[in-house]
């Protein structure tokens, strides 16, 4: 089950939005503010024939706009910050983002979704499709955003990630929770997945 066939609601707290997921993890308290989501593939979130400057104010043009105008200055002003935090190609924000490599465009989505500065932030497959580079780049993000108080839900098929950088996982399969590890630290792959298709037919 993916994130993008649930649909996108409020949840009252963590413990709901860890039901939405295949494998899921959470690294701080939950809270009741507006949660942020971040897919992969990367070009599931962008508008390929835009700018990454562009695709980077959609989410954001309440921040952005004045009144029906986006304050052009301002976009290029919060994507440059996000650009140096995240190490986004130098030339991204004039540039079609469909140019861009997959670990360019991942890096766009992230900081587009950053910029909203939610409490819960979902990561969903964020390292599907980029090198191992960015991989580490991302995960280093995740556990900042942890280490800031952030609520945080991993949603990933990547068995070694999820050992790696959750402090508890949830597993399901065919919609029901069939079991939970909450010291991932001593748990295996194989234990994951006998969880898995425990019950199943």
């Amino acid at each position: 089950m993916r994130l993008r066939t649930v649909p996108r609601l409020l949840l009252p707290g963590l413990a709901a939005l860890l039901l939405l997921a295949t494998w899921a993890c959470s690294s701080a308290p939950a809270t009741s503010e507006p949660e942020t989501a971040m897919e992969a593939p990367a070009a599931q979130g962008l508008v390929l024939g835009h700018s990454a400057a562009e695709n980077f104010a959609l989410p954001n043009l309440d921040r952005l706009a004045r009144g029906p105008f986006v304050n052009r200055a301002r976009e290029r002003e919060r994507f440059a910050h996000y650009a140096g935090a995240l190490r986004i190609r130098p030339d991204a924000a004039d540039v079609p983002v469909g140019t861009l490599s997959g670990g360019n465009q991942q890096k766009v989505v992230l900081a587009k979704w950053l910029e909203r500065e939610s409490r819960i932030v979902i990561f969903d497959e964020p390292t599907r499709g980029i090198d191992v580079a960015v991989k580490l780049e991302i995960y280093e993000l995740i556990n900042r955003l942890a280490a800031e108080g952030k609520a945080v839900v991993l949603v990933s098929s990547e068995l070694p990630e999820l050992l790696g950088m959750c402090d508890r996982i949830v597993v399901m399969h065919g919609g029901e929770v069939r079991g939970e590890i909450g010291e991932p630290a001593e748990a295996t792959q194989e234990e994951i997945l006998a969880m898995a298709v425990s019950g199943a037919a």
